[in-house]
């Protein structure tokens, strides 16, 4: 198996993780303003669990892309990018929503097991009132892939995380798919960002008829309850609200990694930049003005 490096500071939960063959270990932790401070130290508290006294050779560097934090999508991309210029290592883009949609079912994997195939409407927090989208398909025989006790392609069966801290090198659970490409996870609509109450119906968003007759999971990261009221009742409708992402499931960013790796989406480092859906990240002083003065009103 490759030997993978894996970061992520696109949300509040940041984390380092790190796959040797059949090992792995990990270090979470909160809060967006500690990222830019945490994310190397981290990584070397990562590198002693897996008792190396200095940085070994990536087969690839991975890092959550976005879309997500402004400055976090961009502080995972350059520190992946500096360490793979350095060694030459090639890089792999993983999708935020993808992600969540992934990670809203990996619980849920025997379950969804007997179901041809589900869609899932995937909400992450965009600020300014704002969420990201994108909806996906997941074909329901693979999704026990992501359960605990399965066993993967070799043979082995698969460990879950249990702690948010460092974690002993342990077996490192290996999926059969899961890229977002025709196979686990089919992209039905690209990412956008939008008021919630303004999010396209899946006929509006172009989404083929034949594939809108699945039953649709929404799967949220950092979206409250009060947003998802915003969503139209085309949507409210059609959706069952599974419990909201709090944290990436390990198994599903091992999976992703390994998955992307074996079907050569990994790219030069020259090649990698941050997955921005939208150049604006505040609002203006007239807009912020005039929220306040609506939300005086409401």
């Amino acid at each position: 198996m490759a030997r993978f490096l894996i970061l992520d500071t696109s949300g509040d939960e940041a984390l380092v993780l790190v796959r040797d063959g059949h090992r792995h270990a990990e270090r979470r932790w909160h809060g967006y303003a500690r990222h830019s401070d945490r994310v190397l130290v981290e990584l070397t508290a990562v590198l002693q669990a897996m008792g190396w006294a200095r940085m070994p050779r990536w087969d690839a560097i991975a890092y959550v892309a976005g879309p997500g934090a402004f400055t976090g999508i961009r502080l995972a991309c350059a520190v992946a990018q500096g360490l793979a210029i350095a060694q030459g290592a090639p890089m792999i883009a993983l999708e935020t929503l993808a992600l969540v949609a992934l990670a809203a079912v990996a619980e849920r994997g025997n379950e969804m097991s007997r179901a041809p195939a589900i869609n899932v409407l995937a909400l992450a927090d965009a600020r300014m009132g704002q969420v990201y989208a994108a909806a996906y398909r997941l074909q329901g025989k693979d999704f026990a892939a992501f359960s605990s006790g399965v066993p993967s392609r070799s043979g082995a069966t698969n460990a879950k995380a249990s702690s948010a801290d460092a974690q002993a090198a342990s077996p490192s659970p290996v999926a059969e798919q899961n890229r977002c490409v025709d196979g686990l996870c089919r992209r039905l609509a690209a990412p956008i960002v939008a008021a919630p109450e303004d999010l396209p119906s899946p006929q509006d968003w172009e989404i083929a008829p034949e594939l809108t007759t699945a039953p649709w999971l929404l799967a949220c990261r950092d979206v409250g309850e009060e947003t998802v009221a915003r969503l139209s009742l085309a949507w409210r409708q059609r959706i069952a609200l599974v419990p909201p992402v709090t944290r990436w499931p390990t198994e599903v960013l091992l999976a992703a990694t390994d998955v992307a790796w074996r079907e050569g989406a990994a790219r030069s480092p020259s090649e990698a930049l941050p997955y921005y859906v939208r150049e604006r990240v505040a609002l203006t002083a007239a807009e912020q003005a005039a929220r306040r003065a609506a939300n005086v009103q409401a």
